[in-house]
This record gives C-alpha cells, structure tokens and sequence, in this order.
C-alpha cells in the first residue's frame, strides 16, 4: 500500500493508566469499521439471541436515521427525508418523530425508536427525573454510627463468640481467638474501642454485621462495599428497569456497581419508554445493548448500543458532505 502508513495499536502496549483511552480509541475505530463493512463485530450479536432484525431510529435536522439489524450481526442504515409523493414503511416511524417536532401530543421528547419483528414500537423519551441514592436510609445508618454508646466487656465477648458461631470464615476465627482473652470483662468499651480491637477488614466486617443484625447497634458504617453500594445506591448503579403498566416503563444507566468507585460522580437520567398503537413494551428485550462499555471505559451506554452506530453514521455523512 502507497502513501499509507499502518500502525498496529494493542492495550498490551501502553501504560496501565493510558489503558482506558487505548481502549476507547480502539473501540472507535472498530464501530467505524462495521459501519463501513455493515456488520457488527464490536459484540457477537448473536450471542444476545434473537432470531429476528430489529430496528433502530432517530431524527437529527430533519433527517431520519433508521438501523435495521440481522440475527447474524449484519446491518443497513437508511437516511430519508419526508417526501410527500413517496410513501414508504418508514413513514409512519417518522411520524412519532415529527409529532414529537410539533409539540401537539404524548410524543414530546422521543430521542429514539425501537421496533420488533412482530411490528411492536417502543419510543424512548427523556425526562426531567434524575435517580438518587437511598439518603434516607444513609442518614439513619450514620446517626447509629454517631449515637454514644458504653458497653460492659462481658457483653463484647458474648458478641465476638457468637461471631465465631455464625461465621466459617478462618482468618476472622483466627484473630478473635487472639483478641478474645485480651478483653477486660469487667470495662466499659466504645464503639471505637471495639472496632479498634481488630485488624482485619473481615473480622471487622463480620463484627459490625452480627451486631447490627441481633442487637441493633450499628458500630461502624461500611458504605463502600459492594453490598452496600447496592442497597444505598442501587439507582445509581448498573441499569434498573420499571414497567408501570402494559404500555409505559421508566429506566436508568448508573455506572457499573460491581467494582464501582467510591464516589458517583453524577445521578443517572430517568429515560421513559413508551408502546404506542397497540404495540407490547419490548424495551426489556434490548436491555443488555446497553452492557456494552461506551463514552468512557467502564461507564454503561445509557441507550442500546446501536444508536452509537447511528450516532457515527451521522457524524461520518456529515463530513462527506
């Protein structure tokens, strides 16, 4: 090849904190590729199962953009502009759209469209609600953390033998049976004096967790195990899916929970999904699109994945013209 230069990119070959960018680069560069091709080979498409095409749409200045997808992976893009002596299939799909321009009823605010094989619609709609964590259920577990609270020596002991009872955890047996003759039964200890007994994150788990489970008291807070970020923060993380009746369902993309940082960086959008015309609430079907890592590495895509196809099909026309 003339007057080319080709350059082979790996993950392997760049520093562990420029890893994530690689990544992305590389993962561009693939969706690129398939659009150029038509088949999809970011993902095994079919390992998602479906036995049929299904379609994807939107509108961006006055264009419509629609994906149709095979069960082998393969794909075609159509961009079509309403023409008034042409009638094709499309055109009822553009109207959801072009009501949505108008402003005239329950269309407002359709950002996407996803149709089954079977015919069934479902628009995706913005919203103005954001998910938020669990703040009521954080404030109660930190005001027990921060209540005083004197506890006799004897009362330890019992609460660390009955750990050993209720777990099988062998380093946890092995340091309370370290700390458990060193306890004065006949002292008082705080919360701080009984955390401060152990070493080990496990023991101290185990401790806080009996505790808490048989006598209430909450001796320290662990907020950012994986555990908890699910129980506090499960609307902020991964993706959570509602249906509110046979033709509405609302869901939101947080960051992923299982190895999450311990900060959340912003709340996630409340995304509405609509089935329209006598059509079945299909959405749930495509929910593992949207598993596919996309905007920065390790952040969730917070619309199936083939509308960032869309999104760069749009893009590339855009400098051809």
């Amino acid at each position: 090849m003339e007057d080319y230069v080709v350059q082979h990119i790996t993950v392997e070959n760049f520093k562990h904190q420029s890893s994530a960018a690689v990544y992305n680069i590389l993962k561009e560069l693939v969706i690129k590729k398939d659009i150029a091709t038509g088949k999809i080979t970011l993902v095994d498409w079919s390992q998602y199962g479906y036995k049929a095409d299904w379609l994807f749409g939107v509108v961006v200045d006055g264009t419509y953009y629609f994906m149709t997808i095979h069960p082998d992976g393969s794909f075609k893009i159509e961009a079509l502009k309403r023409n008034l002596f042409t009638m094709t299939e499309y055109d009822k799909y553009m109207d959801y759209f072009g009501l949505n321009e108008e402003n005239k009823n329950d269309y407002r605010g359709v950002i996407g469209l996803v149709k089954d094989a079977e015919g069934n619609i479902n628009l995706i709609k913005d919203t103005n609600m954001y998910s938020m964590p669990d703040y009521t259920a954080m404030g109660d577990v930190l005001k027990n953390v921060a209540s005083e609270g004197r506890f006799p020596g004897k009362d330890v002991v019992t609460w660390l033998r009955l750990v050993m009872d209720t777990t099988d955890k062998i380093k946890v047996h092995a340091e309370l049976d370290i700390v458990i003759p060193h306890i004065d039964v006949n002292a008082e200890y705080t919360k701080a004096n009984v955390m401060g007994l152990f070493k080990g994150i496990t023991t101290k788990k185990e401790v806080v967790r009996y505790v808490f489970e048989n006598t209430g008291i909450m001796l320290y807070a662990y907020l950012r195990g994986e555990e908890e970020r699910r129980e506090y923060l499960s609307g902020n993380i991964d993706i959570n899916y509602f249906d509110y009746d046979d033709t509405h369902a609302k869901y939101s993309v947080g960051e992923i929970g299982n190895g999450m940082k311990y900060t959340i960086e912003r709340a996630s959008v409340v995304r509405e999904i609509q089935a329209v015309e006598g059509s079945k609430l299909i959405f749930k079907k495509v929910l593992p699109l949207m598993g596919v890592e996309f905007v920065r590495y390790g952040m969730l895509t917070v619309v199936p994945f083939p509308f960032k196809y869309l999104r760069e099909y749009i893009v590339k026309e855009d400098l051809c013209d």
